[in-house]
């Protein structure tokens, strides 16, 4: 089953939110069937699994929605956005999560090299694919198939629209694409605060100010132009921990977390934070501020209790960029999400069909 959970910060009193469930296609645009045709159930709910923080100097409500459930299955493969809403302004979404539901017909193996189409051992990396279609008989997998592959879940610079290089006995080979080249980018930077008593890795100060508690990591510098360093992280991801307690969900406090990065002089493009907890999301609230009498970028971010991993991306056309903060090292351990959809004649939706993760060694 699939749990999703958030938090409604700034409150004590559970408010009456409603979810429903929307198919989607390759593309994350809606694929227009009907409710019906998709879900065995209702598609609009109560969420009705709640419960306050307690002993937290942020008041929070913790809601939770798991799903297959008694009000609510899901019958076909594909794309799926769960919105969550206020049930007397149901045009206020407050909560927007996608997640994928398989149907394996299909197996993907794929490999990472850093002998690319644009170099070898240089700033890239390049994914290749081999798709067997088992016993499904695929028309014309030019047409049929749809392939997506991610680099780490940012959908900012995702893959789409990637047709075979041959067949091969019926097998999808995907060789030499340049559409599979990704800047290689850098090790995920790190931080951690699991109590509220003290500091944790990579913090520099950890203070209770004004009724708050507030963390500040240790100024970071940039990356790129410099030698590569291993590090071991988690390729982007946060999780939530509270070593005090015994329910992080409801028990971990929230921090203001100051993160700041030297730089000499602004950049012409905007630095955001990124990582997981950002969502891919690049807005006022994870850019970054240029000091100009301190030479160096600041933002000031909530986050809850937990393990954090974080890069500063510059945006530019085409998604996120690392190349002028964190640099582009061949070297670098990323995670590659493979996706394969199909869609034959007379089907109004694209099913998910196969998958494979793979990480770049």
């Amino acid at each position: 089953y699939l749990v999703v959970s958030f938090d409604r910060t700034n409150t004590s009193s559970p408010e009456r939110f409603r979810y429903k469930l929307i198919h989607c296609n390759a593309d994350w645009m809606p694929s227009g069937l009907l409710e019906i045709e998709y879900l065995d159930g209702f598609n609009d709910n109560l969420v009705d699994d709640y419960a306050n923080s307690q002993s937290t100097t942020v008041d929070y409500v913790n809601y939770r929605i798991q799903f297959p459930n008694d009000n609510a299955r899901l019958k076909l493969p594909g794309n799926y956005v769960l919105q969550v809403y206020e049930e007397d302004n149901p045009s206020n979404v407050v909560l927007t999560a996608c997640f994928y539901v398989l149907d394996k017909q299909v197996n993907v193996s794929s490999g990472v090299t850093s002998n690319t189409d644009l170099g070898m051992n240089k700033e890239f990396q390049q994914v290749s694919l081999a798709i067997d279609p088992l016993n499904l008989q695929i028309r014309d997998p030019y047409v049929d198939i749809k392939t997506i592959v991610m680099q780490n879940r940012r959908r900012d610079n995702l893959k789409a629209d990637i047709k075979p290089t041959f067949l091969n006995s019926g097998r999808l080979i995907y060789e030499h694409n340049p559409k599979l080249i990704f800047d290689a980018g850098n090790e995920y930077r790190r931080f951690e605060f699991v109590s509220t008593k003290s500091g944790g890795m990579n913090v520099e100060r950890f203070r209770f100010l004004n009724q708050k508690y507030v963390a500040w990591i240790n100024p970071d510098r940039p990356r790129s132009g410099l030698s590569y360093i291993y590090d071991q992280d988690q390729d982007g991801r946060f999780f939530i921990r509270n070593y005090d307690g015994a329910d992080s969900d409801v028990d971990a406090d929230y921090v203001w977390v100051n993160f700041s990065l030297k730089a000499d002089y602004p950049l012409q493009q905007p630095l955001y934070l990124a990582g997981d907890f950002s969502y891919g999301n690049f807005s006022e609230n994870y850019r970054m501020k240029y000091n100009e009498a301190e030479k160096v970028y600041e933002q000031a971010v909530l986050l809850k209790l937990g393990a954090y991993n974080y890069m500063y991306f510059t945006d530019e056309k085409g998604g996120g960029s690392t190349r002028e903060e964190e640099g582009n090292y061949y070297q670098t351990e990323n995670e590659y999400l493979t996706l394969v959809y199909y869609r034959p004649i007379g089907q109004r939706y694209d099913s998910l069909i196969g998958y494979s993760v793979i990480k770049s060694q």
